[in-house]
């Protein structure tokens, strides 16, 4: 008999530790919360954090790992409640709250970039703007991954184009600007080494790129019907590069490598192309 109420006694402590059982906080209006969840409906986030506060204190070296999963998961539960109610308030004291909570965790760019997305749905364009300064790394709009980098960039330059903020738009564009390093000769070229290839390969990655940006922010410029964007965008792109490695040979002692590297418009011609297109149909008319 004893045994067996051991063991419920047992069970019923696992229990209470698995679910979180044991932490109840009260709010300000004095309602007993059992739950951060319970907090979190009730919109009120004192109770909410002082909730999480009472989980990170209670975390156990039996089960340290399983407690502070669980006080993880329960803290990006409750930033995202919070920061969605705090969005559906709109003014300036809600703002101010979003901002301080991300810079309380850290950093989260993901955070950032979920908040962006809910800026933009409002039609708030200061407030996209103060995000964006809250990445933790370089901006999410770098990205390696080309369909990647131009849906965030999309989402952003037709936002900022349909406000006509072309201020923006082209601080955007500068952001890809400065890091085309610096052009490589045209010619035939020959190297005792390859860095040359390395050089051109290196530009002519940055230089699509940046062209990319210009193409999206075209795009987004015939859409929102904004006639002086698109031709501005349009003289801001530039002219590529192509290389190719003729030979390599000795000559003496010493080994060189011949390359004939070219200006190559096509993105140009392109743009163009696209912007006349566009007129044609009476895009800005």
């Amino acid at each position: 008999m004893k045994k067996n109420m051991f063991l419920v006694a047992i069970t019923g402590l696992v229990i209470s530790t698995l679910c979180g059982c044991g932490i109840s906080v009260k709010g300000a209006d004095g309602t007993e919360y059992e739950s951060y969840q319970e907090c979190c409906a009730a919109n009120d986030y004192d109770a909410a954090h002082l909730f999480l506060a009472k989980m990170k204190n209670n975390i156990s070296q039996i089960n340290e790992s399983k407690d502070k999963r669980a006080y993880e998961e329960a803290k990006e539960y409750v930033f995202k409640k919070e920061a969605l109610f705090l969005m559906s308030q709109g003014d300036d004291a809600a703002k101010k709250r979003i901002i301080y909570l991300l810079k309380e965790e850290g950093g989260n760019d993901d955070h950032v970039s979920m908040l962006i997305d809910l800026a933009i749905e409002n039609g708030d364009a200061e407030l996209v703007k103060t995000l964006m300064g809250q990445y933790k790394t370089e901006k999410k709009y770098y990205y390696d991954d080309i369909d990647k980098q131009n849906k965030e960039l999309e989402k952003l330059i037709k936002f900022f184009a349909e406000k006509r903020d072309e201020e923006y738009v082209f601080n955007l564009l500068t952001e890809f600007e400065n890091k085309i390093p610096q052009k490589p000769a045209i010619g035939k070229i020959k190297m005792s080494d390859t860095h040359y290839e390395s050089s051109c390969e290196s530009f002519s990655r940055a230089v699509t790129k940046y062209n990319n940006v210009c193409r999206i922010i075209l795009i987004s410029a015939i859409g929102s019907h904004n006639g002086v964007l698109a031709q501005k965008i349009l003289s801001k792109f530039k002219s590529n590069i192509k290389s190719v490695e003729l030979s390599s040979r000795y000559e003496g002692n010493d080994y060189y490598y011949v390359y004939n590297t070219t200006v190559d418009n096509e993105d140009i011609t392109s743009a163009k192309a696209t912007y006349q297109e566009a007129v044609r149909n009476g895009a800005f008319k």
